[in-house]
């Protein structure tokens, strides 16, 4: 009875609504060839239409040369542009409270709206994080990849207002000029500054200077060019559905994968348990009584993932339904 409580339970979950905050993520501009997207397991996905895409908690955005990306958290709000060659990961997503992103390796550039108290938002790369409250701000993670274990170089600039950077390892005792340039837990950038973060040079952290002209040349060539969306034109309920068929696929697939275990289980404990070359009476009604139970559990799941499937599927009519009235 309490196995069944359990899977009763668990079955509520997988079939229960999903809601993810990181459906404010999505990509509002592409140029170039080569951009991958890879999930939180690392698998490649699928996509036919980047413009509009939804990223989710844990993507990996991948550019190659000459191609640029960028996404916007949520209607009207902050807007980062990934360069070309340059990893980018989703960390975290959470609208209005709490956005961090992970740079890898090359470079963005994040128009940050203004946000209150309780917001956050930051991006960390290298030995660095930059967390801001609302600004235009950049951020390159460079990596000598000829030589083995090579410590990574954090380059942070601010167009406008002011980041606090914080390094991720100690820092020496702050020098006394320095005092009025750092902040609590950090050193704070102006407009106009850069700084740049390494453990081969922990000085170089407390030393801000103006921004370099290859910075100011590249982004300058390279502008934000995709149009923020709107509520209308987010048309947030589709991505919902897409977001939510996506899950009920996975979460189907995980309990056709488990009641097919334990059926197959299920037939082994029953088979040994009518096995007359066992001579102990009892362990071979144990062995039976659990390969019932086992049995009954996996067509459980079993029944459980055809709902979901057929959830799955309804959402799916659902998408298409929409897709082709907004074609006519």
């Amino acid at each position: 009875m309490k196995k069944t409580i359990g899977w009763g339970v668990l079955l509520m979950l997988l079939l229960s609504p999903l809601r993810l905050s990181a459906d404010q993520a999505l990509i509002i501009y592409a140029s170039g060839g080569e951009i991958e997207i890879h999930d939180t397991f690392g698998d490649v996905v699928e996509v036919f239409e980047l413009i509009g895409h939804c990223l989710g908690r844990g993507d990996t955005l991948i550019t190659g040369e000459d191609s640029f990306v960028e996404i916007q958290l949520d209607p009207g709000r902050s807007v980062i542009k990934i360069a070309e060659n340059t990893t980018f990961q989703l960390q975290g997503i959470e609208a209005k409270k709490e956005s961090i992103f992970q740079v890898f390796y090359g470079s963005v550039r994040a128009r940050v709206q203004k946000l209150s108290k309780a917001e956050e938002f930051g991006i960390r790369g290298g030995d660095a994080v930059a967390g801001v409250r609302g600004t235009d701000f950049g951020l390159n993670v460079l990596v000598d990849r000829e030589q083995e274990d090579a410590d990574p170089v954090t380059e942070i600039f601010c167009f406008n207002g002011k980041i606090l950077v914080t390094p991720t390892f100690e820092l020496p005792e702050q020098p006394a000029a320095a005092d009025a340039a750092a902040a609590e837990g950090g050193l704070l950038l102006s407009t106009g500054e850069m700084v740049r973060v390494s453990r081969t040079d922990p000085e170089a952290a407390y030393e801000p200077f103006p921004i370099s002209e290859e910075i100011r040349s590249y982004w300058e060539s390279n502008p934000f060019q995709g149009r923020k969306l709107s509520d209308k034109d987010l048309a947030p309920e589709s991505y919902r559905l897409e977001r939510s068929r996506k899950q009920l696929t996975l979460a189907g697939s995980s309990l056709l994968a488990a009641g097919l275990l334990m059926e197959f289980t299920g037939v082994i404990s029953l088979a040994a348990g009518r096995n007359s070359d066992i001579s102990d009476s009892f362990r071979r009604e144990a062995l039976k009584n659990s390969g019932i139970a086992l049995v009954s559990g996996g067509s459980f799941f079993l029944a459980g993932s055809l709902a979901t499937f057929l959830r799955s599927a309804a959402l799916q009519r659902r998408i298409d339904k929409a897709a082709s009235d907004s074609e006519r």
